[in-house]
């Protein structure tokens, strides 16, 4: 694997305890998950923008976040339709939104990943 794979995954943990955060924030004041978890989407993509630009990819000559984020609404489809699934699961736990959050999060890695390397960081 390539070296910015890991910083790449090493940005997407700290993206992860943003969104989490912010979705945690979120969901407490409006008790409505998706909504809170679209909200939480958007200040997650601001910050792993930023840190992908800056770390990962900082010997690319150029970024373009427009293109980040539409990367990052293709990825959303797979993360929020694994968050559905979990939470729409009939068992209901009080950590399965986390449960949710982080398999929807494993499963668009990838694909945020080969987009970003490909496209939006170039």
């Amino acid at each position: 694997m390539p070296q910015h794979f890991y910083r790449f995954g090493a940005v997407g943990a700290i993206g992860f305890v943003v969104d989490a955060s912010a979705f945690t924030l979120l969901q407490s004041a409006w008790h409505a998950p998706h909504l809170a978890r679209l909200g939480a989407f958007l200040v997650a993509v601001a910050t792993t923008f930023i840190l992908n630009r800056r770390y990962t990819f900082k010997a690319r000559a150029k970024s373009r976040p427009l293109v980040y984020l539409a990367g990052q609404t293709v990825s959303l489809i797979v993360n929020m339709s694994v968050f559905s699934l979990v939470i729409w699961n009939p068992v209901w736990l009080p950590w399965q939104y986390y449960v949710g959050l982080t398999l929807g999060s494993i499963a668009a890695m990838f694909i945020n990943y080969e987009l970003s390397r490909r496209y939006a960081f170039v």
